[in-house]
């Protein structure tokens, strides 16, 4: 990811894909169920299915969701979705840190 796209957080057809994937392969490490993560995360699974699809159109549940699964296994890889979300300049810091989903 260069600087620019960093910036923008703009994921292009092939990082969405790659998220979507590193999203499905978090599921199943973690083996938990949207249903679960849903009541975890104060939210409903219909939620959490358009975060994983990334059809949500908050960028900061997509990371809050990436910082979940990380919560659970440090192991997990997020390829485009690097770093800490508190350094991207474009997110709400207050809705990351609080971990909440809208």
């Amino acid at each position: 990811m260069n600087l620019s796209e960093r910036e923008n957080m703009t994921l292009d057809e092939t990082q969405r894909t790659q998220t979507q994937q590193d999203f499905a392969r978090a599921i199943a490490k973690t083996q938990l169920t949207v249903e679960q993560i849903a009541a975890e995360l104060s939210t409903t699974a219909g939620k959490i299915d358009r975060i994983l699809a990334l059809e949500d159109q908050s960028r900061e549940n997509v990371w809050i969701l990436r910082d979940y699964f990380l919560r659970k296994d440090e192991t997990l890889d997020f390829t485009e979705l690097p770093g800490n979300a508190l350094d991207y300049w474009f997110l709400d810091q207050v809705k990351i840190k609080e971990r909440r989903i809208s």
